[in-house]
């Protein structure tokens, strides 16, 4: 079976959704943007993919948004959805090895989907990542085609996600908890905490994605350019294992 799938490609990752609020940026002026065709492989690598327990710093948490594309424009009958504009994957990842798709809206589950194309990009070296195409979200994960719009976010973004890989077999998303600071890292307060991961079921989060305004590290929805960092805690200490800011 052939599917086509067409993605963004954004050399700055600008989208932000906050658990307190839900709320969605999705592109604006400060992003370039570009269309790629890809075609899905006939043949997928065959695989184990198997759900671990533990996690290190080589663990990656990536994010993204899913894009619902339509069948003809303001119909709203979506003829395939994607997770586009994956941003975080450091080292490249085989095709066929599948990834955690964890949405930042708790109407939506979390799904696995396999890799289909990976591509290295280079042009801000000395800093090297991999770009990231997965298969289409299938239609019997039905919440992902019946989910309605957030007010004021065009239906087409229904939520941005985190990906992870390997694949964890008890990561949870932590919504609507004000963390004390000492279970945060030490830069991070609650305002700016894009999405936190549970990873071992104590309730607590073992690893944050942030995302502020670069001028004074706060949140504010007028900011005109946003950095992002993201932390992972291994034997209780914290490092910071991706940031990104506008070129």
């Amino acid at each position: 079976m052939k599917a086509i799938k067409t993605g963004f490609q954004l050399l700055l990752i600008l989208l932000v959704c906050s658990c307190g609020s839900d709320t969605i940026k999705v592109p604006n002026k400060n992003e370039i943007i570009t269309k790629t065709v890809v075609e899905i492989p006939k043949e997928i690598t065959d695989i184990q993919n198997t759900a671990i327990s533990k996690w290190d710093i080589n663990t990656t948490l990536g994010e993204g948004i899913i894009w619902r594309m339509e069948e003809k424009e303001g119909s709203n009958d979506w003829s395939d959805i994607v997770v586009t504009n994956i941003f975080g994957f450091k080292n490249k990842i085989a095709i066929g090895e599948a990834v955690q798709i964890i949405p930042l809206r708790k109407e939506l589950p979390t799904i696995t989907l396999n890799v289909v194309k990976t591509t290295k990009r280079d042009e801000m070296a000395p800093d090297i990542w991999y770009e990231i195409e997965l298969e289409n979200i299938p239609k019997k994960y039905k919440e992902y085609w019946e989910i309605g719009a957030l007010p004021e976010i065009r239906p087409e973004y229904p939520s941005n996600v985190i990906v992870v890989y390997p694949l964890m077999d008890n990561c949870t998303l932590l919504q609507g908890i004000l963390f004390q600071s000492k279970d945060l890292p030490a830069n991070i307060s609650n305002n700016i905490i894009k999405g936190a991961l549970d990873f071992d079921g104590d309730g607590l989060p073992d690893a944050i994605l942030s995302e502020f305004c670069c001028k004074n590290k706060q949140s504010n929805d007028s900011c005109e350019y946003y950095c992002s960092e993201t932390y992972i805690k291994v034997d209780n200490k914290w490092t910071m294992i991706n940031s990104s800011q506008p070129m």
